[in-house]
Order: structure tokens, then sequence, then C-alpha cells
């Protein structure tokens, strides 16, 4: 498979509007599995018209990671995951029907989405400085 990625912060249009991509677009030739980045708590699950099914996951009190367009979660609300647990498979959603099976994934941290890609790599320790 290969890594299709549209970065944060690129304009999407969509229905008329236009508004900034929050978070980063993966994309592989076939459905994949969406891990966990950190261990944390899954604190939402829900199902929205225009990303699909959302799963956000809690990791401290400063860092969150929302992991959009899913399909098939194997978590439900409450759950604790570990780092690298399966949370769900690639799926699709409204906005970017175009592309099929994806991941669309932001990262927040104090508040503020910022680029995950800056961030693989780092623990959570670092990510709470």
């Amino acid at each position: 498979w290969f890594l299709w990625c549209v970065p944060l912060g690129v304009i999407i249009y969509y229905e008329n509007t236009y508004m900034p991509n929050t978070g980063i677009i993966y994309k592989g030739d076939e459905t994949f599995d969406v891990l966990s980045i950190y261990e944390g708590e899954v604190v939402k699950i829900e199902e929205d018209e225009i990303m699909g099914t959302i799963v956000t996951i809690k990791h401290t009190e400063n860092v969150l990671s929302i992991y959009q367009s899913l399909k098939d979660i194997r978590v439900k609300e409450g759950d604790l995951v570990n780092k690298q647990d399966i949370i769900g498979s690639s799926g699709k959603n409204n906005l970017s029907s175009n592309i099929g099976d994806h991941l669309h994934f932001e990262l927040i941290i104090n508040g503020q989405n910022v680029d995950p890609e800056k961030y693989y790599g780092k623990t959570i320790e670092e990510l709470n400085k």
C-alpha cells in the first residue's frame, strides 16, 4: 500500500464553503487498520454526517487524538487503549468521498490542533511540555 497525505492547514471546499483542514489525511491502496498513537481512554464515539465515524481518545489532560472516517470500530466509550491498539479501520466520509477509504487524523495539544507529523516518535511526556 502507499501513503497519500493531505497536510494540516490546506483549505478544503465543501458544499459552497471553504474551511481549513484541521488534521491530516492518510490513504492507502486498500483498507488499513487504524492504531491508537498513545495509551489513553476512548472518551467519545460519534457518527458525523460529514466526517463519518469519529473516535476520540484522551491521552492526558492536554492531549487528544481524533480518528475520523472510520469503519469496523473495535472500541467503545470508556475503553482504555494501549499504544498501537487497533481502534478500527480506514473508511469514508462525505467531505473526502472522492478519495475512498482513508483516515482523517487530528492531534490536539493544549486545545490547539497541531500537525501530527511533527509529533510522531515523541513520548506522551514530551507532548505535555
